[in-house]
């Protein structure tokens, strides 16, 4: 919309100069766009996770990496994009499906508010502050909650990472269970050779249903 105002508050320093902490108040206009990417140094890795994006009016916030390794020492690379939901679509209980063909998968999770519990599986992982994350590697299905409102991201890994199948890493974010739908329309490519899936995760009650 005209005349929204846009307000983002760095965690890293960024590729065009800008440093650590630094609140950046932008004017935009209806087709504008704003990109940020992290900063480099020899043998430090910068991450903008936790910035935090506020805008007067609705707008769409993209995030993501040009070619991620997954981890870092692992290849193949790929480009991960995924549009973010606001923060009033976060949750605190979330499940976690395996990939089809994949033996693991990582998953980030992001805290809202400060003393944030974090728990998989029934095992407390990580108490965190406000926009700090914990990131593990897991092989099972599991159910993630959090004692405050929190984002789940799962990547899959890259190739190498992974034996059982030769791939790129990807990303998406995890649904919160209270924010289930009844009813979804996929899209999917039909050319280019590769076999597509669909992870659906439902209640156990409602299994006979799908």
């Amino acid at each position: 919309e005209p005349s929204t105002m846009v307000t983002v508050r760095l965690t890293a320093p960024t590729r065009d100069g800008l440093p650590v902490g630094r609140t950046v108040t932008l004017m935009m206009q209806p087709g504008q766009t704003l990109l940020y990417q992290e900063g480099s140094h020899p043998g430090v890795s910068y991450d903008l996770t936790g910035s935090i994006v506020a805008s007067t009016k609705p707008v769409a916030f993209l995030t993501g990496h040009r070619c991620a390794q997954v981890p870092e020492d692992r290849s193949f690379c790929d480009a991960l994009l995924e549009m973010e939901p606001p923060v009033s679509d976060w949750g605190t209980e979330f499940a976690l499906g395996r990939f089809a063909e994949r033996e693991s998968y990582v998953i980030r999770v992001l805290a809202r508010e400060d003393s944030t519990e974090v728990v998989v599986g029934g095992e407390h992982k990580a108490t965190l502050r406000a926009g700090y994350y914990f990131e593990e590697r897991l092989q099972t299905d599991a159910v993630l909650r959090t004692s405050h409102p929190a984002l789940v991201a799962q990547i899959g890994p890259s190739g190498s990472a992974d034996p059982t199948k030769v791939s790129d890493p990807f990303l998406v974010f995890v649904i919160p269970t209270n924010r289930y739908l009844r009813e979804v329309t996929a899209s999917s490519v039909v050319d280019g050779g590769f076999t597509h899936y669909l992870n659906v995760l439902v209640p156990t009650r409602a299994r006979a249903s799908v």
